[in-house]
């Protein structure tokens, strides 16, 4: 199956590791349990919920293309997707610390061209 490339610093100075990640089109799903919510026309995959941090990203996905191409949702699964619209909202709300500038959400609509599904090591 597909892998994610290592996280490397080759696109030189001057550019942000938060540029770099935007031009990806391919997300490792991760802790599916709490991280993917399916709606009647939708489905969110919140990679941080439930993590403290300063920037909480969305990718959205159609809810028919994804039962066609996904199924169920299992940790490790590689999405190969191009981008259909992303918008950025920032929110200074919640309990606790807020980080100056308030907290990031980058909200990306997806159409998924690609699944790759993780070896089942038990197969091995």
């Amino acid at each position: 199956p597909k892998s994610l490339p290592p996280a490397r610093a080759p696109w030189g100075p001057g550019r942000s590791l938060r540029l770099r990640r935007k031009m990806s089109t391919e997300i490792e799903l991760g802790r599916v349990h709490m991280t993917v919510k399916v709606g009647d026309d939708k489905v969110e995959y919140k990679p941080k919920e439930g993590v403290m941090s300063s920037t909480y990203p969305v990718f959205e996905f159609d809810k028919a293309e994804w039962d066609t191409h996904v199924g169920k949702a299992q940790d490790g699964m590689v999405i190969t997707y191009e981008v259909v619209s992303s918008s950025e909202t920032t929110s200074t709300g919640g309990e606790g610390a807020v980080p100056e500038g308030g907290f990031k959400h980058p909200h990306t609509k997806c159409k998924i061209k690609e699944v790759a599904v993780p070896l089942d090591p038990k197969r091995l």
